[in-house]
């Protein structure tokens, strides 16, 4: 088992079959400190107030390497082309 919290110890390889996740979270300013709101793990913001923005991204472990098995939620090219035509 492949613990999910941050952690420097050494808890095996991955094999084909495993995934994993990787969540970045993108804060504004440069000072990146944030706090956990409550009991709730999930539920943390920016000691600074910036703005900020999660995302996910699903890693499957194959037999010739890996598969990102997750893609942009959003299409930003069609959003402005819909965008640019309500203007036109």
């Amino acid at each position: 088992q492949v613990e999910h919290v941050r952690s420097t110890k050494d808890v095996g390889l991955m094999r084909p079959g495993m995934t994993f996740t990787i969540e970045p979270v993108l804060i504004e300013q440069k000072n990146a400190d944030w706090e956990m709101l409550g009991d709730d793990p999930w539920i943390v913001r920016a000691r600074s107030a910036a703005w900020s923005a999660q995302f996910e991204h699903t890693i499957l472990i194959t037999d010739t390497g890996h598969q990102v098995l997750t893609g942009p939620s959003v299409d930003y090219k069609a959003l402005a082309k819909e965008s640019l035509q309500a203007v036109a």
